[in-house]
Formats: C-alpha cells, sequence, structure tokens
C-alpha cells in the first residue's frame, strides 16, 4: 500500500483540527452567550465579582448538568431514549435560555447588557476588549426599546411669522412658510466624538458607596463622561442655576458641582466633579442650552483620572416634589452636540 503523501497528510489534519475548531466554538457559544446575558442581569445587584462569576457558573454549567443527568436517569426507567451528551446538552440549554430571555424580556436584557454586559473586561481597552464591547453594544442595542420620558423630549415652539419676509410678492407668489423652532437638548461635551461612558465603571448603576436611591442599581446615579482636565462643560438644555459650590471641601464626594433646573424645575442636571465654573455665574441666573458654564475636572476624584460626572432626574412636582434618577446614556446618545467655538464667544461676550 502506498504511504500517504506528506502534503495530503498535513492538509487532512490542517482540515480534521479546523472541523474540531468549529465544533468546540459552536458548543462554547451558546455557554457563553447565556453566561454574559445571565450575568449581566444578576449585576444590577450583585456588586462582588466572585458572586458574579460564581452565579455564572451554576446557572450555565452547573444546573443544566444537573438536569441532563436528571433526564437521563428518567429515560432509562421508562423508554430506551438517551438525552444529548452533556456538553451537547449543556450548549443547548444554554441555547434556549438566552433565546427565551433576550425574545421574552428584550428590554431587560437590552438595558442589563448595555449597563453591565462588558463587567469582566473591567477597564481593559485593547483589541480583544474594544471588539468585544463594541459586539455587546450593538446586541444591546438591538434589543433595548428606549422611548425618552416627555418631560426630556425636544420642545417644539409655533413659527415665528415675524422671520418670514414681508414681501412685496410677485403675481401668483406665495411667500415662504416660518417654519417651527426646536429647542434642543446639547451634550454636556463637545466631542469631537460623542462622549459616552467606555466600561461598567462609568455607566449608571455602577458600584459606589450607599445608602444611594433604588433606581440607582448599586449606587452610580449617573455617567461619567471624558477624561480631559479642562475640556469645556455645556449646559444641557435652558434653565435656571439651582445651585453652585465653587469649594471642592464644602462639596464633598462631589468636589466643585453645578446644579441645573429645568422646565420650572421640574427636570435637574447635575455637572460633578468640575475644575473650574464660570466665574460670572451664579446662582439664580437663567443659562441656554449648549451655553459654557465649567470646565472638566478631577475635584473630590479620589480612584480615577478626571472626568465629568453627568446625572439628570425628574421632579414631577417642581422643586419641593419628589426625585428621581433616570439614566442618562440613552439620552447622550442623541441629544446634540454644542458648538464650542460659539459658546466660548458667548461666554466672553457674556462678561
Amino acid at each position: 500500500m502506498d504511504p500517504v503523501p506528506p502534503a495530503r497528510s498535513r492538509a487532512f489534519a490542517w482540515l480534521v483540527a479546523f472541523a474540531l475548531l468549529l465544533r468546540a466554538a459552536a458548543l462554547a457559544a451558546p455557554i457563553l452567550a447565556a453566561f454574559v446575558v445571565i450575568t449581566a442581569l444578576a449585576a444590577g445587584a450583585v456588586e462582588d465579582e466572585r458572586w458574579r462569576l460564581a452565579l455564572g457558573a451554576l446557572a450555565c454549567l452547573v444546573a443544566p448538568a444537573l438536569a441532563r443527568w436528571r433526564l437521563a436517569a428518567l429515560l432509562a426507567k421508562r423508554t430506551r431514549l438517551r438525552p444529548p451528551g452533556t456538553v451537547g446538552f449543556v450548549a443547548l440549554a444554554n441555547l434556549a435560555a438566552a433565546v427565551a430571555l433576550s425574545l421574552g424580556f428584550a428590554d431587560d436584557v437590552g438595558r442589563a447588557l448595555r449597563r453591565h454586559g462588558d463587567w469582566f473586561v473591567g477597564e481593559r481597552n485593547g483589541a480583544v476588549a474594544r471588539g468585544y464591547r463594541t459586539a455587546v453594544a450593538s446586541t444591546a442595542g438591538w434589543l433595548e426599546k428606549f422611548d425618552p420620558p416627555p418631560e426630556l423630549a425636544p420642545v417644539v415652539l409655533p413659527p415665528d411669522l415675524d422671520q418670514v419676509p414681508a414681501g412685496p410678492w410677485r403675481e401668483n407668489e406665495r411667500p415662504p412658510t416660518a417654519d417651527p423652532v426646536t429647542v434642543a437638548w446639547f451634550h454636556p461635551l463637545a466631542g469631537p466624538r460623542r462622549a459616552l461612558p467606555g466600561s461598567e465603571s462609568r455607566r449608571f448603576g455602577a458600584v459606589r458607596p450607599q445608602p444611594r436611591p433604588p433606581e440607582c442599581e448599586l449606587g452610580h446615579c449617573g455617567v461619567d463622561l471624558g477624561n480631559t482636565l479642562g475640556e469645556p462643560v455645556f449646559a444641557s438644555f435652558d434653565g435656571v442655576v439651582e445651585k453652585i459650590e465653587r469649594d471642592a471641601e464644602r462639596g464633598g464626594r462631589a468636589g466643585r458641582f453645578v446644579r441645573l433646573g429645568h422646565k420650572n424645575g421640574t427636570v435637574v442636571t447635575r455637572y460633578i466633579h468640575l475644575d473650574t465654573i464660570r466665574a460670572d455665574l451664579k446662582e439664580g441666573d437663567r443659562v441656554s442650552g449648549g451655553e459654557l458654564i465649567a470646565r472638566l475636572g478631577a475635584s473630590c476624584v479620589f480612584h480615577s483620572g478626571p472626568h465629568l460626572h453627568f446625572a439628570v432626574s425628574l421632579r414631577p412636582g417642581g422643586p419641593s416634589g419628589d426625585e428621581r434618577y433616570v439614566d442618562p446614556e440613552p439620552l447622550l446618545r442623541e441629544w446634540r452636540l454644542p458648538d464650542p467655538a460659539r459658546a466660548i464667544a458667548d461666554a466672553r461676550a457674556s462678561r
């Protein structure tokens, strides 16, 4: 019998290795998907990462393996049927769990993935970590349907008829119609890239010292944006300055901060850990959306670099009503970026 040529033998070995790799990936992918979904859902209530890992292993590995063992025992007593092998059964069970959770609780899963889907990546920012975060964010965006509260919708004003030219008009010629005026919400940082929280520790609901409002999950009632000391910070909407704290020590954990009330105090935005606050700004002043109010800083920041802690809350009863924080990240993805050159020029002109 002629021996197999070495080149053909190597090609066959590579083909077998590739087939085994595909099989392993096909079995591992459902388990990883279910692990990410289940631990992201649990991360809103479980602070310790070791407990998150243990819960994921229990739900994705131990429970399906025990279920397969019990099913095999029942089938052996009554029929000749046998369940799939342990690895295959675990993979199928995880696939079913991931699909059932994602389709049955799409909004909850999408929100959990957006906030906590990368918890085990930590602060890493290499190519693999960035690729993983991009995949998780895309999945979360597909699952989560976010409708902003009515209080945070843009305000559309009726057309200003004074803006229509008076004419004269030629015969059968109609004057142009006036367009409605939209009063938009603005991102508090100008960019050029839209600043969003890059890791779980910077997002809404991340671990922070307690006690905190229950809607903030593990304690973080806002998002941390940017990392450039001195970067301009802008008002997100027309409003009134409710509180300014220029003394970092008096500001406590917030450091230097500005609090603005919008829409008669029914909406509040907070700008925390500032480096400097515009010198002429004082409590009671009115500000416009996109107006420069401060500079990004690190006042009373002890465990990370400079950033802006930005928070949004609703007070249905106005300044004297109960307050409830909302996750600003979906809003920031849609809000308009301010024009820094114009805002800085306007701030200088107002002095």
